[in-house]
Parts: structure tokens; C-alpha cells; sequence
């Protein structure tokens, strides 16, 4: 088995197909690459246990294999080389690269003393025209969803359903029960997918990105790259309509301040703050503008509003990294809020929607 390709086609492949692994030190195939070469058609593929992902390049000089081996190693490696081209072949056990110098690395073997092998792509999603899902997304969508909603999925086990994203027929929202987020975009797969899923729609490069799937499977495909994953069966637990109920709650009154503004101030209040506070500052809502200020009530500031429709006076308490943390994900000059309601208050920018939940009031 040999190739030949130009190096910086090999890195920019590379850099995209390590995303894909999981490199979880219980599952040893979440560390590994598979190299395949099928007629002049070399795909890199790398998996996390639940995603795989498949980049490919056509018209690559070589002969037809297919073998797996180390991603760290070999990526790191290919990444340093800067001669033209590489060359790369097998020798017994050891793969043989030539670039700068050249190189040996150590193939990886099976129980029994065979080369490992990935399942092929039909065993991962076979090739149907039954599918159940079949759309055309843009990618500019499934990168909003990325940027805004990847911020308000839970990182922890307790309620395992709010650890996905759920892309529902109007919009699509996240949630880990403080703070939650709908983005205005409509992807139809009424499913629940994982945030690492989400996080590989970075390695697609093309604005028309189709999606199928059948039973619980789905694949995002460009003409380059392929997202393989199983979406969550935890959806049932996914109260969907008590989410968009909670999105589309009316609040008494709203205010428009500065984005920047808001960060800046916070962020040095938040000097004055602690996990023994809870992470919490207290907002007050005046005439004139929005006070901020630290539990100890001598580390304030105000900002102004831009704009103030129905004003009553209002005061919460809010976690600073939560509100600080959403706000970061927008874009905007301004930022809109709702506020009045005493659960919670809510951020707008444009077609994304945030609800954050309030801690008790000092």
C-alpha cells in the first residue's frame, strides 16, 4: 500500500478529522484514524463512539488500502512537515512516511494480532432511498445553532435529556433548566442531538448541507465531509412544550442597553463576587437605567438604557457567569431584556431568544 499527496491537502484534512475523535482513554477506538483509499478517493475517518465523521479528497495518487493507526502521533507529525508532498506506505507492521525526513510509525493491532478495522460506511448508514428524513439545510442555520445554543446545554448526568440540543420544526432550543435558548431557525428533525454533534457542524464547508436519516440515525453531508451520528433516545424526557411556553411568556416590561456595556460592568463586578454569593448580582431597574451591584453593596455601577418601554421598578438577583455567558454568544450593539417577572428574565438579539432563571432577592 502507497500514496502521494500534496502536504498541505493532507493537513487541512487532518485538521478537520481529529475533531471527530473522542479520545476517551476506556474507548481506544475514540483515539484512532482510519486511512482508505478507494479509487483515487482517500477518506480519513475518526469517530467518538456515537459520531463518526468522514473527510474526503478525490483524485489522490496511490494504491487501493485501508488501514487504521494512532491519530495524535500521526497528526502531530504530518502537521510539522512543510516539503511538498508526502509519501506514505506500509511496511509489515509500521507505516512508513516520507516528507521532511522520513519517519516510522508503529501500526496498531487487534487482540488476536490483525490490523484493527473500522466498520465501512454502508455498515454505519447504509445507502437507501427509504430514508424518513430527507432536507437541504443551510449551513449559515446549523451554525447559528452552534454559536447560540451550544451555551445553554447541560454538561451534567442528572437529567440526561438536557444534555442535547432538540432541532424542533419551528426552532431550535437548549436548556440545562437555569438558562435556556431558542433560535429562530427551522431544521425539521424533531430529534434530540448531542452537543458534540453539534460541534462538528465546524468541519462542514459547504453553504447546502443535506441531511438524511432512518430509524435513529442521521448524516450530514457536504461532497467533502460526513457527519454519521445517533441521535439521543432520551427525547421523550424533552418537554418540548413547556420549553416554548417559557420562550414565548410575555414579560411587563423591556429595556434596550449597551451589549458592551453590560459585559464590561459585569465583568468587573464580578471581581467582587464568589461562589459563596452563589455568583450572584443584583440588578435594579430604575427610571434612568439599570444598577449593578455586588452582595456587599459597595461595588456599583449603572448603565443607561437606550430605550424603556412600560417601566416599573424591578429588582432580581441573577448568577454573574450565567448572564455574563450568554451575552457573550451575542453579536449585537444593543441587547433587549425583559424583565418584571420574578423567575426569570429574558435576552433577545435578533431571532435568538435567552431565558435565565433569577436567584432569590437579597
Amino acid at each position: 500500500m502507497k500514496l502521494k499527496i500534496k502536504t498541505v491537502i493532507l493537513q487541512e484534512m487532518l485538521t478537520k478529522a481529529i475533531k471527530g475523535n473522542g479520545n476517551n482513554k476506556f474507548l481506544p477506538i475514540t483515539s484512532l484514524l482510519e486511512l482508505k483509499l478507494k479509487d483515487n478517493v482517500l477518506s480519513l475517518t475518526t469517530t467518538d463512539s456515537v459520531n463518526w465523521l468522514v473527510i474526503k479528497e478525490e483524485n489522490i495518487e496511490g494504491d487501493d488500502f485501508n488501514l487504521v493507526i494512532e491519530s495524535n502521533t500521526f497528526s502531530k507529525l504530518i502537521d510539522k512537515i512543510t516539503s511538498e508532498y508526502i509519501d506514505i506506505a506500509v511496511a509489515e507492521t509500521s507505516l512508513k512516511i516520507k516528507g521532511n525526513g522520513e519517519y516510522t510509525i508503529k501500526i496498531p493491532l487487534d487482540e488476536s494480532g490483525e490490523f484493527i478495522k473500522f466498520p465501512n460506511e454502508d455498515e454505519l448508514f447504509p445507502n437507501t432511498e427509504s430514508f424518513t428524513k430527507d432536507m437541504e439545510i443551510k449551513l449559515s442555520d446549523l451554525l447559528k445553532v452552534l454559536k447560540y445554543n451550544s451555551s445553554a446545554v447541560a454538561l451534567t448526568f442528572e437529567e440526561p435529556c438536557y444534555m442535547g440540543i432538540y432541532f424542533n420544526d419551528k426552532s431550535v432550543v437548549s436548556t440545562d433548566t437555569f438558562k435556556m435558548c431558542s433560535t429562530d431557525v427551522k431544521i425539521p428533525l424533531n430529534e434530540l442531538l448531542s452537543l458534540e454533534t453539534v460541534k462538528l457542524f465546524n468541519v462542514l464547508n459547504a453553504e447546502k448541507v443535506r441531511i438524511v436519516g432512518f430509524d435513529n440515525k442521521l448524516a450530514f453531508m457536504t461532497d467533502t465531509e460526513k457527519i454519521i451520528t445517533t441521535v439521543m433516545d432520551s427525547k421523550k424526557d424533552y418537554n418540548i412544550d413547556t420549553i416554548k411556553d417559557l420562550i414565548i411568556q410575555d414579560f411587563n416590561s423591556f429595556c434596550e442597553i449597551s451589549r458592551s456595556d453590560l459585559l464590561s460592568t459585569l465583568d468587573r463586578i464580578k471581581l467582587f463576587v464568589d461562589e459563596l454569593d452563589g455568583n450572584s448580582v443584583y440588578l435594579s431597574f430604575k427610571s434612568d437605567g439599570i444598577e449593578i451591584e455586588s452582595k456587599k453593596s459597595d461595588n456599583v455601577e449603572k448603565i443607561t438604557y437606550k430605550t424603556n418601554e412600560n417601566f416599573e421598578p424591578f429588582e432580581c438577583s441573577i448568577d454573574v457567569e450565567l448572564l455574563y455567558t450568554q451575552l457573550a454568544t451575542f453579536d449585537s450593539i444593543t441587547v433587549k431584556l425583559g424583565y418584571g417577572n420574578n423567575s426569570s428574565i429574558k435576552l433577545y438579539e435578533d431571532n435568538v431568544i435567552n431565558i435565565l432563571a433569577l436567584l432569590e432577592s437579597k
